[in-house]
């Protein structure tokens, strides 16, 4: 199946990743851009995922020629852009929110590092690990390396070689754009230490948010504390605790810390999408063309040089009045 938007998506249907039926209930026929990524339900087990969704071969294409400009309004690492998105701020946060689970001497690897800004913090923060990035985006990894001095491999977590373990292994807004999930949770078990953790960070659709701007095409998955842990138990962890962002950055985030544990027979249970969430979904959904033309008029406006307004606006609507 082809859409022809100004970037022609090539779309497959799916099956649900955590039970494998077939069988969904509609809660957003299109992503805020209108690219007909339907967003569903899995009648069976309650796991929220797109189908249809880009293939994996277009997902490469997209994230190497449009991502960063395409969904951040950027095409570099700007002093501008790292600011106005607090890459600096949410690396330090991060730091002192899982710095404590790796020992001394131990070795920590982040998939999806980005800029890497938070292996340099943590670096910094404790000398005596050892730290290493995965990042598939070119431009991140060329400024991780040359900018930051951060050992981080520029590819596919699929391509990664090394099968040293780690004690720590992060995940920051990966998971949602995995295409196999199944592959991702094995590639993590395979690469943390039997003793070691693994955490995962990622919107919370229970989350406070407002608007669309969290399903679009690079996210094919919408995860709830409820469907990470069964997810993850799935995958062979168990889930040692999951906390909750609410305010700038981090809103509406969840942050899953998981442990290795034994594989069992897996039988997946109903986790339904709560009454609170299918009312937002309502409540945002205004007729399609003007979600569509709201949002491509925001990326002119990013191309025209006003990126750094608009993320000023959108970082102070995210953070919820006290």
């Amino acid at each position: 199946m082809k859409c022809w938007l100004p970037i022609p998506a090539e779309l497959e249907d799916v099956r649900c990743a955590v039970c494998g039926a077939g069988e969904r209930d509609s809660l957003l026929p299109h992503d805020w851009f209108g690219f007909p990524i339907a967003l569903g339900s899995c009648r069976r087990c309650g796991f929220v995922y797109c189908s249809p969704r880009p293939t994996d071969q277009f997902m490469a294409r997209f994230y190497r020629r449009h991502y960063l400009r395409f969904y951040e309004g950027w095409s570099e690492l700007t002093p501008e852009y790292i600011k106005t998105h607090q890459l600096k701020e949410a690396a330090q946060a991060r730091v002192t929110r899982y710095s404590g689970l790796v020992p001394p001497n131990g070795r920590t690897l982040d998939v999806g590092c980005g800029a890497a800004f938070f292996l340099a913090y943590l670096r910094e923060a404790r000398p005596d690990i050892v730290v290493r990035g995965i990042e598939l985006g070119e431009t991140q990894a060329r400024y991780a390396r040359q900018r930051l001095g951060v050992d981080v491999f520029q590819g596919s977590f699929d391509e990664f070689q090394s099968l040293e373990p780690y004690e720590l292994v992060t995940a920051f807004h990966v998971a949602e754009h995995v295409q196999n999930l199944g592959h991702f949770f094995a590639f993590l078990r395979k690469r943390v230490s039997p003793n070691g953790y693994v955490v995962i960070e990622s919107p919370n659709l229970d989350g406070s948010w407002r608007d669309l701007s969290m399903f679009h095409i690079a996210h094919l998955y919408a995860f709830t504390p409820d469907s990470i842990r069964q997810l993850v138990r799935k995958h062979g962890f168990e889930t040692e605790r999951i906390t909750i962002g609410e305010s700038g950055w981090d809103w509406p985030n969840l942050h899953a810390v998981l442990r290795p544990t034994a594989v069992v027979q897996f039988v997946p249970e109903h986790v339904p999408v709560t009454a609170a969430v299918l009312e937002r979904l309502k409540r945002v959904v205004a007729p399609r063309w003007v979600c569509v033309a709201r949002s491509w008029a925001k990326l002119l406006l990013r191309y025209l040089g006003f990126g750094r307004q608009l993320d000023l606006w959108r970082l102070r609507r995210r953070t919820p009045p006290s």
